[in-house]
């Protein structure tokens, strides 16, 4: 979460926007995309979310630490 502020601090001072509204308009469009969710009864989509989020949040891990990997071993080479 903390890089999402920093990297959004940054976008903001690129674009001479304030921050603090720059936040505001993200909190107010995941508000509205979350009340469309409800409204469309979302939730049923859970339980294919959840059958292969294990797997997922496994491979991104691994995904991970392979490119930690050859990003040591092109720095050391």
């Amino acid at each position: 979460m903390v890089w999402f502020y920093f990297d959004s601090v940054q976008f903001c001072n690129g674009l001479g926007v304030e921050f603090l509204v720059f936040r505001l308009w993200i909190s107010v469009w995941i508000g509205v995309f979350a009340v469309i969710v409800v409204m469309l009864e979302g939730a049923f989509l859970v339980r294919y979310f959840t059958r292969f989020m294990q797997e997922i949040f496994i491979a991104l891990i691994s995904l991970i630490f392979i490119y930690e990997t050859f990003k040591k071993i092109f720095v050391v080479s």
